[in-house]
């Protein structure tokens, strides 16, 4: 695939008042639509009324409109240097970021391509293809995909504490939105909904559309918040001693933005388990960390020997330094390893299915005090310990056709700590 990126742009800084400086910019960065060089192009444009492709674009070109404003001020607040006021805001457009979806798309996209999926099949030998005419699987790209974008903003107050230290509070936060991630195409409707409003499948509900059989989609639906307060402390050097500490206290969420399970590690599955309830995955970004704290010192020991003479070249000019993080640990979802809910999500995915969490449990006591007990862990088995960090007799398995109640990214992996 081939595109061409161009990006053109205004900025003008201008002093409002003596104490008031602004920053205003204007960009403006779209791209040509992606170009497979044989011109093997193609793309299913409804998935509900197309029973096949439409030879050419993938999908449309979603850049035309990428203009970012951008904003910022610093504000000396006395005129005096001591306290200063500064902030920022723009809008930022997220470019040739379709590598993993293009590469899924020529697997997947007629008439070049093709895909199959048969689930719970006898397994012959010599392997035995679906039969002509049955439904096919794709791996498509939305043929309207909109463009992600962020609107990122801060606000920071700095103010000098004493000669060479200073300390400076913030506030930074993001609002992503059209932001890209996998979904299911073409999903089963379930065939009932539970006095407890879970839905409950069959296995035998026919899809969204006739046409095709499950759908690996890239489709940008998707959003994200991140809030932050930042503290930091530094010092300048002064006396041979320089230091700066800072603590993040963080909230990121979202309802799914990744391309892949690669995307985070594969600490969750790459979609949701329910593809009617979007709300229903609103939780913690799987790189959701809530505090993290970094610091560090460099100390000039003072010289205690004549410059130029043995001792001196053996115990002059030594320094001392020092480095210190520590994070609170990250979310997790927990999965099961078969399509227990029968929802056929792409194509009964093991681990897109959750568990439920045995009734009375939080998600916050799976990973702290003592274990319930099952299997070969007794009960009273202390939890969160190199041993054994978190309750697997929390879970038990849902009810057939349902969907489990554990919540995404609702339980907590280790934190982490380092010193040098």
């Amino acid at each position: 695939m081939t595109f061409t990126t161009v990006g053109v742009y205004a900025q003008n800084d201008f002093k409002a008042s003596d104490r008031l400086t602004l920053n205003l910019g204007l960009r403006y960065e779209p791209q040509t639509r992606y170009k497979e060089k044989f011109g093997r192009e193609s793309a299913i444009r409804n998935i509900l009324t197309d029973a096949q492709a439409t030879l050419g674009p993938l999908f449309k070109n979603n850049t035309l409109d990428n203009v970012s404003p951008r904003l910022g001020f610093a504000w000396d607040v006395r005129g005096n240097g001591k306290t200063a006021v500064r902030g920022a805001a723009a809008r930022l457009y997220d470019l040739g970021n379709l590598a993993t979806p293009l590469v899924q798309a020529v697997a997947g996209t007629p008439p070049f391509s093709s895909l199959s999926r048969v689930n719970n099949a006898p397994f012959t030998v010599p392997f035995v293809l679906p039969a002509e005419g049955s439904p096919q699987a794709l791996r498509i790209i939305d043929y309207n995909l909109a463009a992600p974008n962020m609107w990122h903003y801060n606000v920071a107050v700095e103010r000098e504490l004493i000669a060479n230290m200073a300390l400076t509070v913030t506030y930074a936060g993001s609002r992503g939105v059209n932001l890209i991630r996998t979904a299911e195409g073409n999903p089963r409707r379930p065939s009932q909904t539970l006095a407890d409003g879970r839905p409950f499948w069959t296995g035998q509900e026919p899809r969204v559309s006739p046409y095709w059989n499950t759908i690996e989609l890239k489709v940008a639906d998707s959003k994200s918040q991140y809030h932050s307060l930042q503290l930091r402390l530094n010092q300048r050097l002064s006396r041979g001693l320089q230091f700066q500490n800072s603590l993040t206290w963080a909230s990121a969420r979202d309802n799914y933005s990744g391309f892949s399970n690669t995307d985070f590690g594969g600490a969750e599955g790459q979609t949701s388990d329910n593809p009617f309830d979007r709300d229903h995955d609103w939780a913690p970004m799987p790189t959701d960390v809530r505090l993290s704290y970094r610091a560090n010192l460099v100390y000039r020991v003072p010289d205690v020997f004549t410059p130029g003479s043995v001792a001196g070249a053996l115990f002059n000019t030594w320094q001392v330094a020092t480095i210190v993080q520590a994070t609170s640990g990250q979310p997790f979802t927990p999965g099961l390893t078969t399509n227990r809910s029968r929802s056929g999500q792409l194509g009964g995915q093991a681990g897109l299915d959750r568990p439920d969490l045995i009734p009375g449990v939080r998600p916050a006591d799976v990973t702290k005090g003592v274990s319930r007990g099952c299997g070969n862990i007794k009960a009273g088995t202390p939890v969160g310990t190199a041993d054994l960090w978190f309750d697997p007799c929390a879970f038990t398995i849902p009810q057939i056709g349902t969907l489990g109640n554990a919540p995404r990214n609702g339980f907590l992996l280790p934190g982490y700590s380092r010193f040098d």
